[in-house]
């Protein structure tokens, strides 16, 4: 301790000793009622900081269940686009097709128009040759008929 410490300390041991009673009671009652109040103080802080530590409890429970719907959410939006990409996969795949699909069909289209026309020139030669023969033997007929 230093010597002025040393020195204030012994003067207020001399002061308690010196000191009449009532001025000693005042004083400790004066304390009493400070350290009333500062445990009036210290409990009202004690049930705010519970108040906020049941809030806080809540909120992290709060928290906690959206974090879980969140992760639940991302699984399902994950599965999702990997099925997304498997779809544009198949489509991709198809579109690739469709071209030479359309190829083929333009090469049988012209098979059959030639295939058509093959079997159409037949008929149209046999139904001329039918007219033909048809007018000659009216024209004979006719002929006949006349003196």
């Amino acid at each position: 301790m230093r010597r002025g410490a040393v020195r204030r300390a012994r003067s207020r041991e001399a002061w308690i000793r010196e000191a009449k009673p009532s001025r000693l009671a005042s004083r400790v009652s004066r304390l009493a009622s400070r350290v009333s109040r500062l445990a009036s103080r210290v409990s009202r802080l004690a049930s705010r900081v519970s108040r906020l530590a049941s809030r806080v409890s809540r909120l992290a429970s709060r928290v906690s269940r959206l974090a879980s719907r969140v992760s639940r959410l991302a699984s399902r939006v994950s599965r999702l686009a990997s099925r997304v990409s498997r779809l544009a996969s198949r489509v991709s795949r198809l579109a690739s097709r469709v071209p030479r699909l359309a190829s083929r069909v333009s090469r049988l289209a012209s098979r059959v128009s030639r295939l058509a026309s093959r079997v159409s020139r037949p008929r149209i030669l046999a139904s001329q040759s039918f007219q033909r023969q048809h007018q000659l033997r009216q024209h004979s007929i006719e002929r006949r008929r006349q003196p």
